[in-house]
């Protein structure tokens, strides 16, 4: 039975975001593309964590790039997840909104700062403890603030080079463009690869009068041995001759 793709869509909760997913859903079961949805599919008393990473590792993930989506560390989290997965370029489809600035670099380096000042905001309040002990999970929002502020330039370098279209020709096309791209994606990922058939390459042959490596040497010892017997009848006639 043949593996069903796996689509997640992946966006910060409210304002144009939802709006854009509530009508990229049905354009994209009517394509006959299944997609996962947190707020949908999510089961009650869940991991979060758990359904983070599997998005991370999906064929395909939508990405619903806001400013609320680079500035929420759980939108962040999966974006890491999809990132260190590999084939980050290939399974992300990001759709960009127009509210987003990030073509030049020094508005990207507010991105930098914002999750700078994040973490070190966060490491001060863990250095006021008395003890550092039974710190879990807040350490762990530390190392990620940590992993986002490390990425962030890089990550936001690559949504801007990708050609992710504005809205209103995603929404005035019933995002065709995007689910063309999609199809193309999971055609090409779930096509097998051509078997290889024999090999049509032949042992290359010894040319005539050229010594092959597995040339028989037998003839070596009856030499020796012939060299040997001549230098004995020497010395023997040399020592009895008259």
């Amino acid at each position: 039975m043949p593996q069903v793709p796996k689509v997640y869509i992946s966006h910060a909760w409210g304002g144009q975001s939802e709006e854009i997913v509530n009508h990229l859903i049905p354009a994209l079961r009517d394509a006959g593309i299944q997609v996962t949805l947190d707020h949908q599919d999510l089961g009650y008393r869940e991991s979060i964590n758990h359904f983070m990473q599997e998005l991370g590792s999906a064929d395909v993930v939508i990405a619903v790039i806001s400013n609320k989506y680079l500035h929420s560390e759980y939108c962040m989290f999966e974006l890491m997840q999809i990132y260190k997965a590999g084939h980050f370029r290939a399974r992300l489809f990001p759709i960009v909104l127009d509210e987003v600035n990030i073509a030049k670099s020094t508005e990207r380096l507010e991105l930098v700062k914002y999750w700078e000042q994040q973490l070190k905001q966060l490491d001060s309040k863990i250095r006021e403890l008395d003890s550092l002990i039974h710190i879990e999970g807040i350490t762990d929002d530390l190392n990620l603030y940590a992993e986002i502020r490390h990425h962030m330039a890089h990550l936001t370098s690559i949504l801007k080079d990708i050609n992710a279209l504005d809205t209103h020709t995603h929404q005035s096309g019933n995002y065709r463009n995007l689910i063309d791209s999609i199809r193309q994606r999971l055609t090409k990922l779930h096509t097998p690869a051509p078997k290889r058939g024999p090999s049509l390459v032949t042992p290359k042959a010894v040319p005539s009068g050229e010594p092959s490596k597995s040339t028989n040497h037998s003839w070596i010892p009856w030499i020796a041995g012939s060299v040997v017997l001549l230098m004995v009848i020497l010395i023997s006639w040399i020592i009895w001759r008259p």
